[in-house]
């Protein structure tokens, strides 16, 4: 049975979301496989039985070029290979393409792979800023933006999960959020503090419940869209007098804020919904300071019940250096 290429892309990507994959995932999926597809018919394919290993691998030629181009980092093509690698895979075990066709060949070398990234949350300072700057006017939607900021900041949250989180996903008397629409389809269930729990009691008795009961919603009564949570974070930065930030870097600022006093990370990785330990431990640079902190607290304290241990001669840190 023949399938054109871009037919079976669209099948692959309604495999992810039937396997509840994220809406940002697979839309960086079909940007990555459109390409792909561009590709191929500039070569006249259309078909995937069409789709042979010599133009497998003038593709993957292409990938490492935009590279070496500037016209693309390292870790894009990374997820571009995978990307493809699953969809091959796909067609192959349907019996879509050709069984010379190896998608497992396709590798992604280190420095292609997700590498560690600088953090840059907001100090606590410029956290409590934003908080205030949203507490300014008054009315529905003053409490609508103070709780939106108030759920990135105190849980940690994507946009995406708070934007799709409706009032029964709200349990007041057990004090926690059920989030179901989240990253790789995984059920998580996030405690609320209770300076939240209090916002959410004050926002609920402001606004009438519209259409499908979306916990934030628009003035329309619609959900409350990715853009305008985005939107609704830069206004309130600006207001605040600090730099301006993404929703995603509130999720950064939870998570260096919640390691920084004393959360051990296997807490803030659940909490975070995190597939690896990995991810979250990237987190640990931006907390350095803290731990640094911590350390020395530790030392001062040992100091105190048990007196000096060098001897009270001071370390020559250059001295080491050199002899090292």
């Amino acid at each position: 049975m023949e399938h054109s290429v871009e037919e079976a892309v669209r099948n692959y990507l309604f495999y992810l979301s039937a396997r509840g994959y994220a809406n940002n995932t697979i839309s960086a999926y079909r940007s990555d496989l459109q390409r792909f597809v561009s590709f191929l018919s500039d070569m006249g394919i259309t078909d995937t039985a069409d789709v042979l290993q010599e133009a497998l691998d003038l593709y993957l030629f292409q990938l490492r070029l935009s590279v070496t181009n500037g016209e693309c980092c390292s870790t894009t093509v990374g997820r571009r290979k995978m990307s493809l690698r699953g969809f091959l895979r796909f067609c192959k075990k349907r019996g879509w393409v050709s069984e010379t066709l190896v998608p497992e060949e396709i590798a992604v070398t280190r420095q292609e792979r997700r590498t560690i990234r600088p953090r840059h949350p907001l100090t606590p300072q410029e956290a409590s800023l934003l908080l205030r700057a949203t507490l300014e006017g008054d009315g529905p939607l003053r409490e609508r933006n103070h709780l939106l900021i108030q759920l990135l900041l105190y849980t940690g949250m994507r946009r995406g999960e708070v934007a799709s989180l409706r009032v029964f996903d709200v349990c007041l008397q057990e004090k926690v959020f059920i989030l179901r629409n989240t990253k790789g389809g995984k059920f998580r269930v996030m405690p609320i503090a209770n300076d939240l729990l209090a916002t959410i009691v004050r926002y609920l008795s402001f606004r009438k419940l519209k259409g499908p009961e979306y916990l934030l919603q628009s003035r329309t009564g619609s959900r409350l869209g990715e853009r305008q949570i985005a939107e609704i974070v830069k206004q309130s930065c600006l207001r605040a007098g600090i730099r301006v930030v993404s929703p995603h870097v509130l999720r950064h600022t939870f998570a260096t804020m919640a390691l920084s006093s004393g959360v051990n990370l296997v807490t803030v990785k659940e909490l975070l919904g995190h597939s690896s330990i990995l991810t979250t431990a990237e987190y640990l640079h931006a907390a350095r300071p803290e731990m640094e902190r911590a350390v020395n607290g530790v030392a001062v304290l040992l100091s105190q019940e048990t007196g000096p241990v060098s001897g009270g001669s001071t370390l020559n840190i250059n001295y080491w250096y050199k002899w090292r």
